[in-house]
């Protein structure tokens, strides 16, 4: 637990809040100026490197932002004597999570070529 603490979470927390708050509002600007009529010009649009790889910066560092987040919101309300099983219990959620979206960007790069 170490390993991000005190300043580390801070600095990390503003950095992926900054990183995302740019991202978004790309991510809007850009669909709202694209005519999307299929999925496949949709698949087109979120493999192209423009928006696939800062994408995958965002989920990186919106789950980052997260885990830091509700990291700290345990450590600071849950009890004590369950704080190693919630903080291990959202580990492993993490990890799932994090193996589904790599499927789903295998899908997406298998699907554009």
């Amino acid at each position: 637990m170490k390993l991000i603490s005190g300043q580390r979470a801070f600095v990390w927390q503003m950095l992926s809040g900054f990183y995302l708050a740019i991202f978004f509002p790309y991510v809007a600007w850009l669909s709202l100026s694209q005519a999307i009529d299929s999925a496949n010009q949709l698949a087109t649009l979120l493999t192209s490197p423009g928006v696939l790889i800062p994408g995958l910066v965002a989920v990186g560092l919106g789950l980052i932002h997260a885990w830091v987040g509700l990291r700290d919101v345990l450590i600071d309300y849950a009890p004590r004597r369950y704080l190693i099983a919630l903080l291990s219990s959202m580990a492993l959620f993490w990890l799932f999570l994090i193996a589904n979206l790599a499927w789903l960007v295998a899908q997406l790069i298998g699907m554009s070529i």
